[in-house]
């Protein structure tokens, strides 16, 4: 009986490590991106940011969900991000394929050369 138990005691103990290792497997990683504003829906907590593809060497437009708790480096809240200003985001990709910014630091554009 005493070995039943010991064999039971360290199946469940692999199993649990097994568990364990693959849960870490499954890590967040944190992603970068920049761009330049386009739309800011504050109802909806979401920017939306023209950004260059590198897959495809092309503009594209992208859509953010700000995280409640997200870093604001250079502003407050999203009340102060502008269409036109200079962003630069950390992301994650969630489960269903959203992207949200995690980190937010925003630039005003500088003026043209001869302005």
């Amino acid at each position: 009986m005493k070995n039943l138990w010991g064999f039971f005691l360290i199946s469940s103990m692999a199993l649990l490590l097994t568990v364990t290792a693959i849960a870490q497997d499954e890590e967040i990683y944190t992603e970068f991106s920049y761009g330049t504003v386009t739309a800011v829906d504050e109802t909806r907590n979401e920017i939306t940011v023209s950004e260059y593809d590198w897959d495809s060497d092309s503009e594209i437009s992208v859509t953010y969900l700000l995280d409640p708790e997200a870093t604001m480096n250079t502003i407050a809240s999203i009340k102060e991000i502008m269409p036109g200003s200079y962003i630069d985001i950390e992301y994650i990709i969630d489960e269903k394929g959203k992207r949200i910014a995690k980190s937010v630091s925003i630039y005003e554009s500088e003026p043209e050369m001869g302005e």
